[in-house]
C-alpha cells in the first residue's frame, strides 16, 4: 500500500510537471502575451522616434563654363563650383518673335540650334571641339559663329597670343577658346557690348543670335553662355540655346543666373 502511494504521487508530479513545461513552451511560442501596439504618426507622416530620412541630393554637375575644362587632360569633366544643382526652370508659354531676321542671326540661330539635344560633355579633345551629339557651352557659342564663318577658336588664340595679360585661363590651342573667362574678353574686344538688364527700355536691347555670359554663382566670373533664341516667354522675355548638363536645351532661362555681358557681333 506504501509502495502504491509513492508510485501514484510521482505519476502526479510527473504529470503536473509535464503540464507546466508545455504550457511555457506555448507561452513562449505565442510572443509572451505581447501584443502589437501601431507606431504613433506625426503629421510628417514618419513614426515618431523615428528619424526622417534624408531627401536624395540631385548631385548632377552645373556647367563651369570653360575654367574647369583647363584640365588639359583628355576627356574630363568640368571641375564643380560648389553651384546648386541643376533644377529645370518651369515650362513657361513661348512665342516667335515677329522681327525678321538678318541672315547673320539666322546663321547664328541654326547654328546654335543643330547642337540642341547634344549631351553634356566638357571633356578635352585635341581637334578644339567635342564629336557631334557632345557639348560644353561654349561649343554653342562656337558652332553658331561657325554658321557666319568666324572661327573662334582661330579668333582667341591669335587675340590670346598678342595680349597674353589680357586673358586669365591660359591652357593650349585646342581649349583657349573652351573658357568662358576667356571667350567674354574676346567679345569685349570684338564685339559690340549692350545692356545687361532685361527691365524697361534694356528688353529691347535683348536680340536673337546675340550672347550672354553669366555668373552661376554670382561670384564675378563668368563661368556659362548662350545663343539667345528668336523665341520669348509670356512677358517678353527671350529664351536661350544654351547648354547645361544634361543636355543642349532652348529654355527660359535669360533671369536664372548673374548676366555678366551681353554682346552682338
Amino acid at each position: 500500500m506504501q509502495k502504491f502511494s509513492k508510485l501514484l504521487f510521482f505519476t502526479t508530479l510527473y504529470i503536473f510537471l509535464g503540464t507546466l513545461l508545455i504550457g511555457m513552451i506555448l507561452f513562449l511560442l505565442s510572443g509572451g502575451g505581447k501584443t502589437d501596439t501601431p507606431a504613433t504618426v506625426s503629421t510628417s507622416g514618419i513614426p515618431k522616434g523615428e528619424t526622417k530620412p534624408a531627401s536624395p541630393v540631385d548631385n548632377t554637375p552645373g556647367d563651369e563654363g570653360e575654367e574647369a575644362i583647363g584640365n588639359n587632360s583628355p576627356n574630363t569633366d568640368e571641375q564643380q563650383n560648389s553651384i546648386s544643382p541643376a533644377v529645370s526652370p518651369t515650362p513657361s508659354p513661348t512665342v516667335d518673335s515677329a522681327v525678321p531676321l538678318e541672315e547673320r542671326q539666322k546663321n547664328l540661330l541654326e547654328g546654335a540650334r543643330s547642337r540642341l539635344g547634344d549631351k553634356y560633355d566638357a571633356g578635352y579633345y585635341s581637334e578644339g571641339y567635342p564629336p557631334d551629339g557632345k557639348s560644353a557651352c561654349v561649343d554653342i557659342i562656337y558652332f553658331a559663329y561657325k554658321k557666319n564663318d568666324i572661327d573662334l577658336m582661330k579668333e582667341v588664340n591669335d587675340d590670346l597670343e598678342s595680349h597674353p595679360g589680357l586673358y586669365p585661363a591660359k591652357g593650349d590651342y585646342a581649349i583657349n577658346h573652351r573658357r568662358c573667362p576667356n571667350l567674354i574678353v574676346w567679345f569685349e574686344g570684338f564685339s559690340k557690348s549692350l545692356p545687361k538688364g532685361t527691365d524697361g527700355d534694356n528688353l529691347s536691347t535683348w536680340e536673337p543670335g546675340d550672347v550672354v555670359f553669366w555668373s552661376l554663382t554670382n561670384d564675378g566670373v563668368a563661368d556659362h553662355c548662350g545663343i539667345i533664341s528668336d523665341k520669348k516667354n509670356d512677358k517678353g522675355i527671350p529664351l536661350v540655346i544654351h547648354q547645361f548638363p544634361p543636355s543642349c536645351k532652348e529654355e527660359d532661362v535669360l533671369n536664372k543666373w548673374t548676366i555678366m555681358g551681353h554682346f552682338r557681333k
